[in-house]
């Protein structure tokens, strides 16, 4: 799957694994690994907007072109670390 910089990104959340999120290019969770699923999608970033967390677009373009998707996971909050 080829990415530019300038595409729709569609934010997933896996139902399986607490806190794992995944980045893609396709409207639908198909590409997503099976063995995390399931996924269920609760955004999307058009290519004028920036990334949740700071994120870099060219930062996931790798994964997402190698693999379809690049997953993510959020750090605790320092709350939930005690």
């Amino acid at each position: 799957m080829r990415m530019t910089v300038a595409a729709t990104i569609y934010l997933y959340r896996s139902a399986k694994t607490k806190d794992l999120f995944c980045f893609s290019t396709d409207p639908k969770p198909d590409s997503l690994p099976q063995s995390l699923s399931p996924w269920s999608r609760f955004g999307l970033v058009k290519p004028n907007e920036t990334l949740p967390h700071g994120l870099d677009r060219k930062a996931i373009a790798p994964g997402i072109q190698q693999h379809g998707y690049q997953l993510y996971r959020r750090k605790p909050s320092r709350s939930q670390e005690t």
